[in-house]
């Protein structure tokens, strides 16, 4: 296979990378918040929790780099000892592939790279898959996007030298290890928003959703709405929703906003009406109301606006 074209097929994976880093578009007339950045940054910073925040994770180097070698024995063990994997070709060959050993790895050490012809489903779905083990070994031990990428790589290439009869291929390292950081990427981002909660609160979010029928870009109340809707109907199955969207569900607790008191779900809520549908098993929709500078507002304030608005909010009058 021409080195040509290993270029422009590798630059071709790489291009939704750089678009993504290309400036947003500019926002929509009528959205733009009403203050200056500093005033914007003064309020946010009324907001934050006083001391040094979340700390960042310690990054694990060696236990990473074990990780992706574990990976390695562990899919060769499976593959050597329990399927005895193999490839049967016309005319009675075949080839134990996973029946490596030192001659193998110094053959393939002098040969170096070619171009396998494996099936859609092993290049674009197994070899991605593999890969994204080797990136999350990374990112689960404290390395960023970028600081991940030479893990699955590196895991790939040790995979193609030494985890393989044939000689390495140049579509199944690219494959392994850009769709292995494509897909590990996307899992690790899920995953975190369930299992690895760092709020303050503990607030127990988990992955953002949008109802598909009949929303637009669901960023509107009545595409919030109709989301809320189908988020309640009990006939709402999980292909209804698109994920990620923009109505954040909470995860409940037993016992409710008595045993958790989080960012919303607050003390102001037992003492209120809601509470009462809560314990009767009713869905609650759960907001806050922002102020002028764009802090969120406690009871007395929500009673003077609603004063003002003429709305009722069934909140206690202290």
């Amino acid at each position: 296979m021409p080195r040509s074209l290993v270029v422009v097929a590798l630059l071709a994976l790489l291009a939704p990378v750089a678009l993504a880093g290309q400036a947003l578009p500019a926002p929509i007339p009528g959205t733009e918040s009403p203050l200056t950045p500093a005033e914007r940054g003064a309020a946010l910073a009324e907001l934050r929790p006083q001391g040094e925040g979340v700390p960042a994770p310690p990054k694990r180097l060696l236990l990473g780099a074990t990780e992706v070698m574990a990976v390695n024995l562990l899919v060769w063990s499976y593959n050597r000892y329990v399927a005895d994997a193999f490839d049967a070709y016309p005319g009675g060959d075949t080839i134990y592939w996973a029946h490596v050993s030192p001659d193998s790895w110094r053959k393939n050490l002098q040969e170096g790279f070619d171009w396998d012809d494996n099936q859609f489903s092993n290049n674009q779905i197994a070899h991605p898959y593999h890969g994204s083990l080797y990136f999350n070994a990374a990112r689960s031990n404290g390395f960023g996007y970028w600081e991940s990428w030479p893990f699955a790589f590196l895991g790939s290439w040790t995979w193609e030298y030494f985890g393989e009869t044939y000689r390495p291929a140049y579509n199944d390292w690219l494959n392994t290890s850009l769709g292995g950081i494509a897909l590990g990427e996307m899992l690790f981002r899920a995953s975190t928003m369930v299992t690895d909660n760092t709020a303050p609160m503990g607030t127990a979010f988990t992955v953002t959703v949008d109802a598909k029928r009949g929303v637009t870009t669901g960023t509107s109340a009545y595409d919030r709405a109709l989301t809320v809707r189908a988020l309640v109907d009990p006939a709402t199955l999980a292909e209804d929703l698109a994920r990620p969207g923009h109505i954040l569900p909470l995860r409940s607790m037993p016992g409710g906003v008595l045993r958790r008191a989080g960012h919303t779900e607050d003390r102001h809520i037992q003492a209120s009406a809601l509470h009462q549908r809560l314990q009767r098993g009713k869905d609650l929709l759960v907001g806050e109301i922002p102020g002028d500078a764009e802090q969120h507002q406690r009871v007395g304030s929500v009673h003077g606006a609603a004063q003002t608005t003429r709305v009722r909010t069934g909140l206690p009058a202290k």
